[in-house]
């Protein structure tokens, strides 16, 4: 059977509504795969993803953050870093905490996985971080930083253009052409929600951990976030596993870019190799 996709809202703990593409095996389930996007964007950028996952066999739970796609909320604003979080597990909540959950995200959405892997709640059976947001390949100057800050005590949801193109994200722009709801995606960050990301990268940084195995993965020439602090975040990385895969010559969005067919493959292998055991595998690192 072919699998199908559903698509609906649901409640965070304080009511507000959050959009989601749910994609289905036309078999039993060998697991969940939650998606979580990046900055500006949305789940329809991952149509693709999901229906790869529903083949292979796993239920695909994708979700708009609040200020995204088709969610509620004030366009790409939050109050305090932990609102996304909230959103992840109220997710995850929704879902009923299947077991077993595996948690995959990309550049915001990869830092979201790294920072609920490193909170103590429920473990998942594994942690997948694509071009996570540790630090970006171009950050804003010293002086722009210090406008920012103080602009954030008058004007927190002021506007700063990300200055991200097309190309930075992918080699294949009929690809990025194709996606559903091309007019909900943002080129914007708010001065609250940089600075407040900004910190959660500190932090995150100063001591790694997982409680669960974690794929880390980033293109050689990735414009946006940076290789080498996700480098470095490895090599300092605390957990029962952990894996690191860096595509020479692949941009920021690797499930988007050209090589996104051996990126979804490696993505799948790992997920077989290192779930939980209640899907009859085994956990072991991959080279």
């Amino acid at each position: 059977m072919e699998p199908s996709l559903v698509t609906g809202t649901f409640k965070t703990e304080l009511g507000r509504q959050l959009f989601f593409r749910r994609w289905i095996p036309g078999c039993q389930p060998k697991g969940t795969i939650l998606i979580a996007h990046g900055l500006g964007e949305h789940s329809g950028r991952y149509v693709h993803v999901g229906d790869f996952f529903a083949r292979a066999g796993f239920t695909a739970f994708a979700f708009d953050l609040r200020g995204h796609g088709s969610s509620e909320g004030k366009p790409i604003f939050i109050r305090r870093y932990q609102d996304y979080l909230d959103d992840l597990e109220s997710a995850i909540i929704h879902l009923g905490r299947p077991e077993p959950l595996i948690l995959f995200g990309h550049s915001l959405g990869g830092q979201l996985v790294l920072a609920y892997a490193q909170s103590g709640k429920d473990p998942a059976a594994g942690y997948i971080a694509a071009s996570p947001w540790l630090s970006l390949s171009r950050p804003p100057p010293i002086w722009l930083e210090g406008v920012a800050r103080m602009l954030n005590l008058v004007l927190p949801g002021f506007r700063f253009a990300t200055g991200i193109e097309s190309d930075d994200t992918s080699r294949d722009q009929a690809l990025l052409n194709s996606f559903p709801d091309l007019d909900k995606g943002h080129d914007f960050i708010t001065v609250r929600t940089y600075l407040e990301i900004s910190k959660a990268n500190r932090q995150l940084m100063v001591h790694p951990s997982a409680n669960a195995p974690v794929l880390l993965t980033h293109g050689e020439v990735d414009a946006v976030t940076s290789i080498g602090a996700t480098r470095a975040y490895y090599e300092k990385l605390i957990a029962p596993s952990k894996v690191f895969i860096n595509y020479p010559d692949a941009r920021h969005e690797l499930h988007n870019d050209l090589i996104r067919a051996t990126v979804l493959k490696d993505y799948l292998d790992w997920i077989q190799t290192n779930s939980d055991s209640t899907i009859r595998i085994h956990s072991n690192r991959i080279p």
